[in-house]
C-alpha cells in the first residue's frame, strides 16, 4: 500500500518478461534468464518506481541475501520471482539451520557404514591413475586419501585454490564466483517488570533509506521467563565493514539501530550476546553471473569430480544441498 500508483504503472512493465518467465521458469536451473543480465535490478526499476526500491527490494534482498544493490542482476530475480522457489522445500529447509541438517545428514552415513572424518582439512584435490586423491590433515596429521570420485562442496571462490590442475575455462568460473558477508547475532535480554512481551514487535525488516545501516532485520523470540533472544541480522555493506571491528563495537551499532525502530526495546538489559561471523555467506548474482554459469553448465563433466555449493543455484540451504544430489547423481551416471 505503501507504493504510490504511478509507481505501480512503472512496475507494470516488468509483468510481460515475469509472465513469460513463470510460463518457463526452472527453479534447479536460473540460465535461462542470462537474457536479461545485462543490467542490475536498481538500475531497471529506480527510474520509475524508486520507492519500491528502497521500501520493499533493498531491505528484504537485505534481510534474505545481504545485497547491495549493484551485487542483484535484474535477471537473476526475475528467476526468484518468476520459479517462486520460496514456495518449494529448497528456499528454505523445513528443519532450519546448517548444523541441524549437516548433523543428520552425518548420522545417517554412519548409519549406512560410511566413515566420518572430522577435523580434517583439505588441502589438494587431484585425479589419480583410476580415481581421485585428496591430501587433507586429520587431526593435525598428514595423509592423502584415494577414492573413486569426490564432490568439492565448498564456496565457489575456494575452488580453484583446492583443485589446481582445472582447465582455464573452470578456473575462469569459479574466479568470478562472488561472495558477501553476513554477520548474524543473537541478544539475550531480560525485560523490565513494566515491559510486557506482547508490547514487543514480533519483528522488523529496516530500510537503509530511513537511516538504517546497520541492521537489516531482527525479531523478537519471547522465553518463559522475563527474557528474550532478539535475532538480528547485519546488513551486507555493514557485515563486510565490521570484519576489522570488535565484537562490543558491533553489539552497539546494531542494538542501536534495533532500539531506534523500537525504542521500548531500549528498556531491556542486555544479559548475554553472540555474533557469528560469515564472511563468505552470500552469493552475489551480479550484473554478467548468470551468463557465466549457464556457460559453466555448458562445459563437459570432469571425470570423478564434481561440484556442489549454493553459488550453482541461489543462497540457501535447501538449494546447496540440492545441488550436491545433483552433483553425486552426475558422477554415478
Amino acid at each position: 500500500g505503501a507504493v504510490p500508483w504511478r509507481e505501480k504503472l512503472a512496475l507494470a512493465k516488468a509483468l510481460p518478461r515475469l509472465a513469460k518467465q513463470m510460463l518457463t521458469s526452472d527453479w534447479r536451473d536460473p540460465t535461462p534468464t542470462s537474457v536479461y543480465d545485462t543490467e542490475t535490478a536498481e538500475a531497471y526499476f529506480r527510474p520509475g518506481a524508486p520507492v519500491f526500491i528502497d521500501y520493499l527490494l533493498e531491505p528484504i534482498m537485505q534481510h534474505f541475501n545481504g545485497f547491495a544493490h549493484d551485487d542483484l542482476s535484474i535477471a537473476w530475480l526475475m528467476w526468484i520471482l518468476g520459479g517462486r522457489p520460496w514456495s518449494r522445500s529448497w528456499w528454505s529447509f523445513q528443519e532450519r539451520g546448517v548444523g541441524r541438517l549437516t548433523h543428520a545428514m552425518g548420522e545417517r552415513l554412519v548409519e549406512d557404514g560410511m566413515r566420518l572424518l572430522l577435523n580434517a582439512r583439505v588441502g589438494r584435490v587431484g585425479h589419480a591413475a583410476d580415481g581421485v586423491e585428496v591430501d587433507a590433515r586429520i587431526e593435525g596429521a598428514p595423509q592423502t586419501l584415494t577414492g573413486d570420485a569426490v564432490v568439492c562442496a565448498v564456496p565457489g571462490s575456494l575452488v580453484n585454490q583446492l583443485v589446481p590442475d582445472l582447465a582455464e575455462d573452470y578456473r575462469a568460473f569459479f574466479s568470478s564466483v562472488q561472495y558477501g558477508a553476513l554477520y548474524l547475532s543473537y541478544y539475550l535480554v531480560e525485560l523490565p517488570a513494566e515491559l510486557s512481551p506482547a508490547e514487543l514487535p514480533e519483528a522488523l525488516i529496516l530500510p537503509t533509506v530511513d537511516g538504517f545501516h546497520n541492521a537489516a532485520y531482527f525479531y523478537v523470540q519471547p522465553l518463559a521467563s522475563r527474557q528474550a533472544i532478539v535475532h538480528v541480522e547485519m546488513k551486507g555493506a555493514a557485515s563486510a565493514a565490521a570484519r576489522d571491528q570488535s565484537e562490543e563495537q558491533v553489539r552497539t551499532a546494531l542494538w542501536t539501530d534495533v532500539v531506534t525502530a523500537a525504542p521500548r526495546m531500549a528498556q531491556c538489559r542486555i544479559e548475554d550476546f553472540l555474533l557469528i561471523r560469515n564472511d563468505l555467506a552470500i552469493m552475489k548474482p551480479y550484473v554478467g553471473y548468470i551468463e557465466a554459469l549457464r556457460r559453466f553448465r555448458a562445459l563437459p563433466p570432469l571425470q570423478n569430480i564434481a561440484f556442489a555449493g549454493d553459488y550453482l543455484l541461489t543462497s540457501t540451504v535447501g538449494q546447496a544441498h540440492y545441488s550436491g544430489l545433483q552433483a553425486a547423481e552426475s558422477l554415478l551416471r
